[in-house]
């Protein structure tokens, strides 16, 4: 342990436990006091420490050990004096920091060795990223890409394998819960990739783009298309079922004139200003809405361009006139190249009047 100096290491580190203490339920007073005995510890026992460079998760331990033993004492304490409502309440609140703490463990498990290391070194025991690049041999971008997919990955478990327990402890809203990112990049900003989840025993598909709010994409029924094309992924049932979408769409449009009962047509605007059409047809048992920019890329033109250039986004929306009749010009061009697909569709009836690649 020649090569540990104290001196150096306590400035860092006893702020660092303080907050820790703090975090895990411990009173002000008492996180000073316990940062204090755990540093004591650790130099009491330091002749035990072979590796230098982990003295201070080995310290973040014993502390974490202290923090227990004090919460379990004042937990009785109160519980033996009974105090009032008040008590009662911090008690609950301990018992679930506590909980809290025993679930991000739980879903930390779940994670890769050197992932689980990062996110616990740089949130946990807050090492600096500077000093963490430097433990783990990395550079400081290599570092933050770590965390970054480190975060993503934990995210991932908490919102499928532990979905219940997140969900309770408020660590995802309740409407989150199954989401996960998915390799489509968004058609309308190309900044990020949809996160998606199935629901149901149907397998209901939802898609939607975390950054721009643009779009969102469902299917109320997956389990019919993956037994007649076989395909069962994010990717391969959102083709198929846009290229459904847009010939279902057409054939309503063109054979609306032979319903014999009333079909109901909802014109809107999404929340970016692209046109929106909701229909419902009570006799044939069907709902379906979208957005005139969707149409243009769901045409047989537009998912071809889409699948020749896996990253786009949506650069144009312009509103023009077709031989005296209201159209919107609809442009979307790659993030990767020069590449650009324009469509032009009608407002009435969505038919596509032109479709160009260039």
């Amino acid at each position: 342990m020649t090569s540990l100096s104290w001196d150096e290491l306590l400035p860092g580190l006893r702020g660092r436990l303080v907050g820790r203490a703090r975090r895990l339920g411990v009173d002000a007073e008492a996180a000073e006091d316990l940062a204090q005995q755990a540093l004591y510890e650790a130099w009491r026992l330091r002749s035990r420490i072979y590796d230098p460079a982990g003295v201070d998760r080995w310290v973040f331990v014993i502390l974490g050990n202290l923090c227990k033993r004090w919460l379990s004492a004042h937990e009785h304490l109160a519980l033996v004096e009974d105090e009032a409502t008040e008590s009662s309440v911090d008690i609950e609140a301990e018992l679930e920091r506590r909980e809290l703490v025993e679930l991000l463990d739980r879903a930390l498990g779940e994670l890769p060795d050197e992932t689980r290391e990062a996110l616990v070194r740089r949130f946990v025991e807050e090492t600096p990223i500077a000093e963490l690049a430097g433990r783990l041999g990395l550079s400081e971008g290599a570092v933050q890409m770590r965390l970054q997919r480190g975060k993503l990955a934990l995210r991932k478990i908490l919102t499928t394998t532990y979905q219940d327990d997140a969900i309770a402890h408020g660590l995802i809203a309740e409407d989150d819960g199954g989401w996960q990112q998915t390799p489509i990049w968004c058609p309308g900003c190309g900044s990020s990739r949809w996160l998606g989840r199935f629901t149901g025993p149907e397998r209901r598909l939802d898609l939607r783009c975390a950054h721009c709010q643009a779009w969102h994409y469902g299917v109320d029924e997956t389990v019919q298309v993956t037994r007649a094309y076989g395909v069962t992924g994010f990717r391969g049932l959102y083709r198929r079922t846009a290229a459904n979408a847009y010939e279902l769409w057409t054939d309503v449009f063109e054979h609306l004139a032979e319903h014999q009962h009333t079909v109901s047509f909802e014109r809107g605007r999404s929340p970016v200003g692209t046109h929106t059409r909701r229909v419902d047809c009570p006799q044939r048992g069907f709902l379906m809405s979208s957005s005139l920019e969707a149409q243009a890329l769901f045409s047989p033109e537009g998912m071809q361009f889409w699948k020749d250039h896996p990253r786009i986004r949506r650069s144009g929306y312009v509103e023009i006139e077709v031989d005296g009749v209201p159209a919107v010009h609809t442009t979307y061009e790659s993030m990767t190249s020069h590449a650009r697909f324009d469509a032009v569709l009608t407002c009435d009836e969505w038919r596509l009047v032109r479709a160009d690649r260039s």
